[in-house]
């Protein structure tokens, strides 16, 4: 990340329990990276808490929105959440030193 400058700690929102009650509940999210051909790569994958399955991945060579919003497009197009999956997410808001012209 650029700028220097001091980023927000989001919210432990789940409290440490990670589970859920039904499909499409509650998706956690990480990001890594994986050395691949094309070298080293950002991975940022989607896990369902009721299933344990990734629901969305996205690759980049950068770490910004795109990657994030690549996954997420994928976990959404592959489950159709119901209304209620982002209320929290929106609360947190974005993530630190996301959408700042990175």
């Amino acid at each position: 990340m650029q700028g220097g400058g001091a980023h927000r700690i989001a919210p432990n929102l789940l409290a440490r329990n990670f589970t859920a009650e039904a499909p499409n509940r509650v998706w956690v999210t990480d990001i890594t990276c994986v050395w691949t051909l094309q070298g080293w790569l950002f991975l940022s994958v989607i896990l369902d808490l009721f299933s344990r399955r990734i629901v969305g991945w996205a690759m980049s060579k950068n770490i910004d929105e795109g990657l994030i919003l690549g996954a997420l497009r994928m976990a959404l197009l592959n489950r159709k959440p119901k209304a209620g999956l982002f209320e929290k997410v929106q609360k947190v808001g974005r993530p630190s030193g996301l959408g700042r012209g990175q």
